[in-house]
């Protein structure tokens, strides 16, 4: 899953908010093909990793993995892995209970046992952003921050004007709240899943997108449909005295028809400035240096050894750049650049819910989807500006949810089954639901209600005893609540009730 930040919305947006940058990554990739079988209470599992790149013809080709990438893949291993053809990497291991972490995942492989039968179920996420909350948050604080540093750095040139209250008042309330939901409309595409099937440039989902943008903007009259001419050169000139006369004047346009600035020497040196991308560009990096962000930086700078120093300073702009990336983070599926994930779950009953494809005649389930990238430690801009995980330290670098493989399946103990109901009464999701219930029960409840069970014979008495039972600690009579085993008892019962509605 690469970062894509589309020139047009890049440009469209930073007439509001900053300079954004456009991020591509090339291409190295991952292919990752894992097989499950379960064993009784274990499970299975065998994976094999290859690790794909572009070479200079743009043609794919296998190369090495990493050894710290191997040694990543191994930690959760009892064997290690072998490398086989094309630097092909195996490995395999028998697991209870939880998975290992191999390819950036949690997950588990979990048994319910019971006398009626037995309930199996695997579940596993992989990669992706499992704290959405965190994601926005980090994202508002980000917007906060910036539309502060505008104020900050604004009233640093134009705080002696009158109006200058009025305009700080616009951007800190108004104008923050737009930067929000532009914010969100391009986390929202992202988390939908905008994909480019064969990797253009422009899929439609950002196409669809950036229309819901300038559609935003002409509603609360940031532009009119007249200044389409004026945005099309923004985007597509080269030129970046074009660029900033178009900026300053839509700006300027903003100002008065915004925040309501009509002092003519106001709006005449606010033009003057943002039409001088020098004089700008010194005036933003006074204010820049002089933010505690900065000042962090720079102690994390001075820190470094010599030998891993940059013989220049930080530079300053890095913190916008990187708050513009966790402000506008737009995604989309690329399967030339993401990783992939082939899965197959083998020789298990046809599940009673699962998101996955069941082939009957292979006794398989199988999903296939692409990965978000592995999280990262955070750089040290990232850590300046706080925009990682409090809880891991890690940033997730991705606003998708987790890819989610799961498979829920019964095993029914007919022979158990026959000789007391005389047919199988619990399978599919009743007999799940059994099962928790009947996990769930203390050991002196399990203890009466098999003894219940084992006393029954197929025939309408057994039924009776089975509608008339109460565990002993349960109040009895009229008014009684209703028993603990209602769960399972009209499990069961309905079971005959369907059969007779049938017949």
């Amino acid at each position: 899953m690469k970062r894509f930040y589309p020139l047009a919305v890049v440009r469209l947006i930073a007439v509001l908010a900053a300079a954004v940058p456009i991020a591509l990554a090339g291409c190295d990739k991952r292919e990752y093909k894992l097989n499950l079988k379960p064993q009784g209470n274990k499970i299975r599992r065998t994976l094999t990793v290859r690790r794909i790149a572009a070479d200079k013809d743009e043609k794919e080709k296998t190369e090495e993995l990493q050894a710290e990438e191997i040694a990543a893949i191994e930690r959760d291993y009892a064997d290690k892995s072998t490398i086989g053809a094309n630097h092909i990497l195996h490995i395999a291991g028998t697991f209870d209970g939880d998975m290992p972490d191999d390819i950036g995942n949690t997950g588990l492989y979990y048994v319910l046992t019971t006398p009626m039968g037995t309930t199996r179920a695997y579940v596993e996420r992989f990669r992706g952003n499992d704290d959405p909350v965190g994601h926005i948050e980090r994202m508002f604080a980000a917007a906060d921050r910036m539309t502060e540093l505008m104020v900050i750095w604004l009233k640093a040139e134009f705080g002696d004007e009158k109006q200058f209250a009025q305009l700080a008042r616009f951007l800190s309330t108004e104008f923050r709240h737009d930067v929000k939901n532009l914010a969100m409309y391009t986390w929202l595409a992202s988390v939908q899943g905008a994909s480019s099937e064969s990797g253009e440039a422009f899929p439609a989902d950002m196409v669809a997108l950036a229309l819901r943008i300038g559609l935003y903007l002409k509603d609360r009259q940031y532009a009119t449909q007249d200044d389409l001419p004026t945005f099309a050169h923004f985007i597509f000139t080269d030129e970046e005295s074009d660029r900033a006369q178009v900026q300053a004047g839509q700006l300027i346009a903003i100002a008065k028809g915004k925040a309501g600035i009509t002092d003519p020497k106001f709006l005449q040196r606010l033009e003057t400035f943002l039409s001088d991308r020098e004089t700008m560009r010194r005036s933003a990096e006074n204010v820049l240096r002089a933010t505690p962000e900065y000042e962090q930086l720079m102690a994390q700078w001075e820190n470094r050894p010599n030998d891993e120093k940059d013989n220049d300073k930080p530079d300053p702009w890095e913190i916008v750049e990187e708050m513009g990336r966790q402000l506008i983070h737009i995604e989309f599926d690329n399967p030339l650049l993401d990783d992939r994930l082939e899965l197959t779950l083998q020789d298990v009953a046809e599940p009673a819910q699962t998101n996955g494809e069941w082939d009957r005649k292979s006794k398989t389930v199988s999903w296939s989807a692409t990965l978000t990238d592995r999280p990262d430690k955070p750089n040290d801009v990232r850590a300046a500006i706080g925009q990682f995980s409090p809880v891991t330290g890690y940033e997730a670098n991705t606003a998708k949810l987790p890819v989610l493989c799961y498979a829920i399946w019964e095993q029914p103990d007919v022979r158990f089954q026959i000789k007391h109901f005389g047919e199988v009464v619990l399978q599919d999701n009743d007999l799940w639901t059994y099962c928790l219930w009947y996990k769930s029960l203390t050991p002196a409840r399990a203890k009466e209600w098999d003894a219940l069970i084992d006393g029954l014979k197929p025939g309408e008495e057994s039924l009776a005893k089975l509608e008339a039972f109460r565990f002993s600690d349960e109040a009895s009579g009229e008014d009684a609540p209703t028993t603990y085993a209602e769960t399972a008892i009209s499990l069961i019962t309905s079971a005959f009730a369907e059969k007779e509605a049938d017949d």
